[in-house]
């Protein structure tokens, strides 16, 4: 085969020097040739020309980004109750009370504390604990059974701001309650709100009602 194609070249060779000397000296067959490769060039340069315009036309447009409506605009901090992260309805403004409750068998089974968005478990004398309860979310009618402030209740209950809510408790541990910049309520300064049950005996008598 490659034989076959040598000797297919040589003889188009041939024939193309022998119709340039059968046309010489004249130049009619080379100015043709010319004129023909000029308009080639001129045509394939029209064609690239066609094309880069094609391609410029056909580049799509960026689309405008769309309005977002009201369903979809981003929920804002108000929507949420800031200490459980849960979905807020209720827009009304109201503090935070913890409330210091009891956590004895006598006390039990206690009222409000699964309405509560904090509850912290307090070690106190005798191996016992006790429960500080707070409440933004949600206000019970009835919570407790309520007991006495403790040393360590200022500090769980003021970064809530707010109340907080005892029986009583040592002057000195009431004092603290203020000084830690809270609105304190013992039995007798919330009178109305703190009130005695008689299904249960003092002292597992006292509860209160937020609202």
């Amino acid at each position: 085969m490659a034989v076959t194609w040598d000797n297919t070249a040589e003889n188009v060779a041939n024939k193309v020097v022998y119709a340039g000397r059968s046309n010489a000296p004249g130049t009619r067959h080379t100015a043709g040739f010319n004129k023909i490769l000029t308009v080639l060039v001129a045509f394939w340069t029209m064609l690239g020309m066609l094309g880069l315009t094609a391609c410029a036309n056909s580049t799509p447009e960026p689309e405008e980004a769309p309005t977002p409506t009201d369903s979809e605009l981003p929920e804002g901090p108000d929507d949420y109750w800031p200490l459980t992260g849960l979905p807020r309805e209720d827009l009304t403004p109201h503090p935070v009370v913890a409330v210091k409750v009891e956590n004895t068998v006598a006390a039990r089974p206690q009222s409000g504390l699964e309405e509560a968005d904090i509850v912290f478990e307090e070690q106190v004398e005798g191996g016992l604990t006790r429960y500080n309860a707070v409440f933004h979310a949600h206000t019970p009618e009835e919570i407790g059974p309520v007991r006495s402030v403790r040393p360590m209740d200022p500090g769980i209950a003021a970064p809530f701001g707010g109340m907080l809510v005892y029986s009583g408790g040592v002057p000195v541990y009431e004092s603290r309650v203020q000084a830690a910049g809270l609105r304190g309520f013992n039995e007798d300064q919330a009178l109305g709100a703190l009130y005695r049950v008689k299904f249960r005996a003092m002292p597992h008598n006292l509860y209160l009602s937020i609202p």
